[in-house]
């Protein structure tokens, strides 16, 4: 049984979103097993101890709209959409970002990055 990481991450050169990442860990798998499992990202735009409405859910295989919040939801299926396609797992996005901090395709590719390096570093 694979173990779980919890990572937190502020995203560089964005209006200050932040990133909860949960990963299976790949690495007690045994070499030859092809990475699986979900990956759960949480993103806000909103500091520690604020109070933070839910936002929108999404699961991405296939693109599922879990919670369904108008103001948050494009963003929340891009997100899913791009990590899907480029890491080749499932990913479940919740987002409750709102205002000027709704991402650009900059934030985004910040945002694919950060997960990028997370699941290298958990191989």
């Amino acid at each position: 049984m694979s173990a779980i990481k919890v990572l937190k991450y502020q995203v560089p050169g964005t209006s200050e979103i932040y990133c909860h990442l949960t990963v299976p860990d790949f690495g007690a798998l045994p070499p030859t097993t092809k990475r699986r499992g979900t990956i759960v990202l949480h993103l806000t735009n909103l500091v520690q101890g604020d109070a933070c409405p839910m936002g929108s859910v999404v699961y991405s295989v296939p693109t599922t709209y879990i919670f369904n919040q108008e103001a948050t939801i494009e963003f929340a299926a891009r997100v899913a959409q791009v990590l899907t396609k480029r890491l080749e797992l499932p990913v479940i996005v919740s987002a409750s970002v709102y205002g000027d901090a709704l991402g650009t395709t900059a934030e985004i590719a910040g945002i694919l990055r950060f997960v990028q390096k997370s699941l290298e570093a958990s191989e």
